[in-house]
């Protein structure tokens, strides 16, 4: 049985070290040798010359030097927790391994269930890395679990802690949420909202019709959107952003979409059966960015949303808006009894 290593992060040469010591030394020297002349200026006497010039070398060694160990403290700390993660998974192959081996020595012929039910699963785990590593995509469907909040994590290498969504409503039935998914969505957003870890969410309402704009429920949404300053909202006819699809060579067939920052872009591929995709690809997302940012400034298609009963300084809480869905949920239904 084969003996497995353990992965280190690598020991620098220490080359690299003398040198940027080296450069460190020259500009506490510089600092030194001018503040030594300024010292002259003002008429230091040469004991105060010296000892301001003595002084400003070892600040600015302390300095320099105490940022440098911060900077080498949080790359090591990085390069710690990924080498154990990859140790981590290592650990988790390595056992594989040996319990394949255990399988397959104990199978009773070619098709042995155990055998052909393993395959398949490393065989499904095989393409689910490759997808993720080589096409850096990975896809979800109705019995797939995500985490919803690490799905934020790609925000923490954005400059602008922005996410960018599409919302399509076709018709609107019982609920403008229609799924549980779509709920703990809505939430996790939301609270990443209020923890300031998301600092704006632009949602798109692409509309299959202008008389959706009227719908009560609909409208206790972008009341939602409206009171909270950190969400901005926008509607566009569905004819309309197919169009702009159609233009930017994007594909057209489902339009809901969510970017978050420049590395994370999820698309809806089929409702039935479900099936949507995260992808990292960074051109697919500048692309979906680009088409997202062109359409929310068209001003001749795109519309902001504009209510007179939404109060300033109030925001409406989560609570408070499901509230009302579920007010006008009870009111829609009595009134289908009535007929």
């Amino acid at each position: 049985m084969s003996k497995r290593v353990k992965m280190h992060p690598e020991k620098k040469s220490s080359v690299g070290d003398n040198f940027i010591s080296a450069v460190i030394a020259l500009i506490s020297l510089l600092i030194s040798v001018c503040t030594a002349v300024i010292s002259i200026l003002v008429e230091f006497d040469a004991f105060q010359t010296v000892a301001t010039a003595l002084l400003s070398f070892l600040c600015s060694e302390y300095v320099v030097n105490s940022l440098m160990l911060k900077s080498r403290y949080f790359k090591a700390r990085n390069e710690y927790q990924f080498m154990e993660s990859m140790n981590q998974w290592s650990d988790k192959f390595y056992e594989m391994n040996e319990y394949s081996r255990t399988i397959l020595e104990d199978r009773h012929g070619d098709k042995d269930l155990f055998v052909a039910t393993c395959s398949r699963s490393i065989d499904s785990l095989y393409y689910l890395l490759k997808r993720a590593a080589v096409e850096k995509k990975i896809e979800i469907t109705t019995d797939f679990l995500i985490n919803t909040t690490g799905v934020f994590d790609a925000l923490n290498v954005a400059s602008q802690r922005t996410i960018e969504l599409t919302f399509p409503i076709d018709e609107i039935k019982d609920r403008i949420l229609q799924t549980a998914e779509d709920e703990k969505f809505f939430e996790t957003a939301y609270k990443m909202v209020m923890d300031n870890q998301v600092h704006k969410v632009r949602v798109l309402l692409i509309l299959g019709d202008t008389g959706l704009i009227r719908n009560e429920k609909l409208l206790a949404l972008c009341r939602f959107y409206q009171s909270n300053k950190a969400y901005e909202c926008k509607y566009i006819l569905k004819s309309d952003f197919i169009e702009a699809c159609n233009n930017n060579m994007i594909q057209s067939g489902t339009l809901d979409f969510g970017i978050y920052g420049p590395k994370m872009l999820f698309r809806v591929e089929q409702y039935e059966p479900y099936k949507g995709v995260y992808s990292k690809d960074e051109d697919q997302v500048r692309r979906y960015l680009s088409l997202y940012n062109e359409v929310w400034n068209f001003e001749s298609v795109t519309h902001s949303i504009q209510l007179d009963n939404v109060q300033s300084g109030t925001p409406m809480t989560l609570t408070e808006f499901f509230d009302e869905m579920n007010s006008n949920a009870v009111i829609d239904n009595a009134d289908m009894v009535s007929e």
